[in-house]
């Protein structure tokens, strides 16, 4: 009684939902799905079991040397009843935790009782992980009653009894994971739980098949202890793997939290702060730098990573942008709040300033990081020409994001549509007419040095395809253009945070109410 006084008091709202779902009849149609569930697992396992004495084959038959069945291999009966749990209970936990959870917090948002639980004296962090142990609470108990099966089939099997022990501890993390995710999905407006769940089930076969492929891989081939994060040598052993994985899934955790806490608290503010951005480009970059080292294809590796930056920096761009309403405001009345920081420290640290320059120190923390590593090639890698094309490809996310950030600040209704629609057109329109005007057109009019200094400007990832031939004209030529077009972007957004300061100023030194209006 005095653990669960304490526990109550640690954590109420994780008892609220323990006494809203642990009711009667909750609890017996758990325990009854969880036990049928078993029972006809086991009935379809045993029926794949051989019949003594016959010659017909089977995965679990020994047979003797005139091609009978002698005797019955329970270690594989079990092994295979091993492997499918080990898939079948993540997926069905975290299917189901998601699912229950986007549900729970869509419901609260639309009665509006989550306003209500904000105002309470619990912290964030209290409330939002007594929704994670409370909301799918059925669904654990119905996964706990797997475990005994889990673990006889195991040992059965002959897995050591730490691997099981681990894999459960595995199991615990990943639900989590996926708990806080879902979570951070209703506040950012997904209320769809479906969705969640089939998303959620995509990137957990995903987990589970990396996860299992490796020690396959480590136990029938020696390639497999040559995989490496920088010298560390996640083949050679399992709880060295098992250990990477879990700090990798508990670093992804924290991220995710300190997300979770600011749209909780406050849910019109950016998904995270500058100074968290900053954090989170320089730990995902060095975690995939890590993978990369090892690796002797340095131009093939550090094309796909810079492909895939470009899309992990569009996400940035949408969590740290401010809404357009918070950046006009900011505009208006910056000049009047005491003790206001230096326009160059709120546009760095600010949290209602637009997040260009935020994007552009992103941007350098990446370039030092793969420039570096760049830097330490053998000498007869053009490191030179990727270092240009490093630069290259940056100055295009930075062209995206002022693109972004200047369609953000129209007060359309639709202008989250509209700036997805022109970022997709400006990321495939110059690949599509380049190739027509250098391939099936044939105009002959683009010469190959001037075709070169195109692709570079305009063609993300391209470049690479042409790394050996760039020459320093072109790749002058390409920077300066983007330079370019982004100064008239910031130019626009410059003059309209002016105009609209103006306005603010005009209004508080009592212009005219004509001329005082805001020009936003």
């Amino acid at each position: 009684m005095n653990a669960i006084l304490q526990f109550g008091e640690w954590n109420p709202q994780a008892v609220r939902e323990f006494k809203g779902r642990l009711k009667g009849r909750n609890i017996t149609i758990a325990i009854a799905a969880s036990i049928v569930t078993q029972a006809l697992l086991m009935l379809v396992c045993i029926s794949e079991l051989p019949t003594l004495g016959s010659n017909s084959y089977s995965t679990y038959c020994i047979q003797n040397p005139e091609g009978y069945c002698s005797a019955i291999d329970w270690a594989k009966w079990w092994l295979s009843l091993f492997q499918f749990l080990c898939w079948l209970l993540p997926l069905g936990l975290v299917i189901g935790s998601v699912y229950l959870l986007i549900e729970d917090l869509s419901k609260e948002e639309r009665r509006g009782t989550l306003n209500f639980i904000r105002l309470t004296p619990q912290s964030s962090q209290s409330i939002l992980l007594g929704k994670i142990l409370g909301v799918p609470i059925l669904v654990y108990l119905a996964a706990a009653l797997y475990l005994p099966l889990f673990a006889i089939a195991g040992i059965s099997a002959g897995m050591n009894l730490l691997w099981i022990v681990g894999y459960i501890l595995f199991l615990g993390v990943v639900s989590f994971f996926f708990s806080s995710a879902a979570l951070l999905m209703a506040f950012l407006k997904a209320e769809q739980p479906w969705l969640g769940s089939f998303c959620a089930a995509y990137f957990v076969s995903g987990l589970l098949s990396s996860y299992f492929l490796f020690f396959e891989a480590n136990q029938t081939s020696r390639n497999a202890t040559e995989f490496k994060w920088f010298i560390l040598p996640l083949g050679q052993s399992y709880w060295v793997y098992q250990s990477f994985v879990l700090t990798t899934l508990g670093v992804g955790c924290y991220w995710i939290w300190q997300a979770l806490n600011r749209r909780f608290r406050n849910p019109n503010a950016t998904i995270l702060s500058k100074a968290q951005s900053y954090g989170l480009v320089t730990s995902v970059q060095l975690w995939i730098l890590g993978f990369i080292v090892p690796l002797s294809e340095h131009e093939v590796a550090l094309a796909v990573v810079t492909s895939l930056n470009l899309f992990g920096f569009l996400a940035i761009v949408s969590a740290i942008t401010p809404h357009c309403q918070t950046c006009l405001d900011w505009a208006r009345y910056r000049h009047t709040m005491p003790h206001r920081r230096s326009l160059w420290q709120d546009l760095v640290w600010g949290e209602k300033s637009p997040a260009i320059v935020a994007i552009a120190i992103n941007l350098g923390i990446m370039l030092a990081i793969w420039g570096t590593w760049v830097l330490t090639w053998p000498s007869h890698a053009p490191k030179w020409q990727s270092l240009a094309i490093l630069i290259v490809s940056a100055n295009l996310i930075l062209v995206y994001s002022a693109i972004a950030q200047a369609m953000l600040m129209n007060k359309s209704p639709k202008r989250v549509l509209w700036t997805g629609l022109t970022l997709s057109t400006a990321v495939a329109l110059p690949p599509t007419l380049l190739y027509l005007l250098a391939g099936p057109l044939g105009t002959g009019t683009l010469t190959s040095p001037i075709l070169t200094t195109l692709w570079f400007a305009s063609t993300f990832s391209a470049p690479w395809f042409v790394v050996e031939s760039v020459s320093g004209l072109s790749v002058g030529l390409a920077i300066l253009a983007q330079w370019s077009l982004f100064g008239l972007f910031a130019l626009q957004l410059s003059r309209k945070f002016q105009q609209v300061g103006a306005s603010a100023a005009k209004t508080l030194t009592g212009t005219s109410p004509i001329t005082a209006q805001p020009k936003a």
